[in-house]
């Protein structure tokens, strides 16, 4: 799955921001279970855009099965979420 999106810092100074995006994995149960990724942490200066793409594979892992079913995605800044959509993993 391959993700973009523009962050722009809306502050009369410079900001500093952590960017991460999350996602929701259906469990073996059927649960939700949130795995977090960092992007990146800078200092944003105010009115400035980044655009940031990110790829992320759902390929099984040693350390992470994947299950069918929704799961979602969300970006995170500064550890509040800002933004979501969700994807169905089909069996396979």
């Amino acid at each position: 799955v391959t993700m973009e999106f523009d962050v722009t810092a809306n502050h009369a100074e410079p900001l500093q921001l952590r960017i991460e995006y999350g996602v929701d994995c259906v469990k073996s149960n059927g649960s939700l279970s949130r795995k977090i990724f960092r992007v990146t942490e800078n200092i944003f200066t105010p009115g400035k855009t980044v655009r940031i793409r990110r790829t992320h594979s759902f390929r099984d892992l040693s350390t992470r099965k994947h299950y069918a079913g929704q799961h979602g995605i969300v970006i995170l800044i500064n550890g509040r979420q800002k933004a979501g959509a969700t994807l169905v993993l089909a069996e396979g």
